[in-house]
C-alpha cells in the first residue's frame, strides 16, 4: 500500500520475494503502478516523491 495522505491510497497485491527489504517492495509497487519514486541519497533512506508527490 502507497498512502499519500487524505485518504489517497494505491493497493497493490504483489508476491513478496524473500531477498526483498521494504524499499525494493516500494520500487517494485511504484513500477507496477507506473510511478516514479525518488530518494533523497544514495542508500535509499529517504524518500523525496511519489508519482510528483511530495508531502507524504
Amino acid at each position: 500500500m502507497i498512502d499519500f495522505g487524505y485518504w489517497d491510497v494505491v493497493w497493490t497485491e504483489m508476491v513478496f520475494q524473500e531477498d526483498w527489504d521494504a524499499v525494493d517492495a516500494l520500487e517494485k509497487a511504484c513500477e507496477m503502478n507506473g510511478f516514479s519514486v525518488v530518494f533523497g541519497d544514495a542508500g535509499k533512506t529517504s524518500i523525496i516523491s511519489i508519482n510528483g508527490q511530495l508531502n507524504l
